[in-house]
């Protein structure tokens, strides 16, 4: 029976709404990254929900996080530039407790790769009407956030 690879890493990330609409970013200085969502790697011993916050407090600069809930995580491994790996993605959902800008920049001071500290642009994109086009998987876990996200179906006591 084969085995398979051990994890790399565990990483947390979320996706955050506003409106309808979906934050996502791209980096800078590296186009060819694509279009992403905040998160990352989580430290040592520490839980997704925390290392989900931390993630988003450091890429976007703001620490008004709400998480509303969980959406789920898949093993997804990665080979892209000079990175690679076996990782388990959880995905949050959540908002900010204060209006955010439409869009903004900030620095990711401490990449996880090591690399020198670059610029991100923060944006939104419509999400429950649309499917944004995320990189690297990122939007996998969408489908699933829009049926927690879907109203209850009317009872047929409600119809009749």
């Amino acid at each position: 029976m084969a085995r398979s690879r051990p994890l790399d890493a565990e990483k947390a990330y979320v996706y955050i709404l506003h409106r309808g609409r979906l934050l996502v970013f791209r980096e800078r200085a590296h186009r060819d990254s694509g279009v992403q969502v905040p998160g990352g790697t989580l430290d040592p011993g520490e839980t997704p929900e925390t290392g989900a916050r931390r993630e988003v407090a450091e890429e976007t600069g703001r620490d008004d996080l709400i998480i509303d809930g969980y959406v789920g995580n898949h093993i997804w491994t990665y080979q892209w530039r000079h990175v690679s790996g076996r990782y388990r993605r959880h995905f949050f959902f959540g908002r900010f407790a204060d209006t955010a800008p439409e869009t903004w920049e900030h620095w990711e001071m401490t990449p996880s790769d090591g690399g020198d500290p670059f610029t991100m642009r923060f944006y939104w994109v419509p999400f429950l009407n649309a499917r944004p086009r995320l990189a690297h998987g990122y939007g996998r876990e969408l489908t699933t956030l829009r049926q927690k996200l879907a109203p209850e179906p009317a009872s047929m006591e409600d119809i009749a």
